[in-house]
């Protein structure tokens, strides 16, 4: 899928940072990516709640999983 922003950058490019350390375009992805896989296939009608407590690189990581 394309994420716009995102091809701006290289894999190695750091696209967040935080107490948790700095994230590369490649780990923002590979996040998404394994978060994805755990979600359930969508049905007609179904939705996704994305409930995060101050973890934004979290829920950047599952939003871009639920739109996959």
């Amino acid at each position: 899928m394309s994420w716009g922003l995102l091809e701006r950058h290289a894999p190695g490019d750091i696209v967040a940072f935080g107490t948790d350390g700095h994230r590369t375009r490649r780990d923002l992805l590979a996040d998404a990516e394994h978060i994805a896989s755990r979600l359930p296939d969508p049905t007609p009608g179904s939705h996704v709640l994305l409930v995060f407590k101050g973890d934004r690189y979290g829920f950047a990581a599952a939003l871009l999983a639920a739109w996959t």
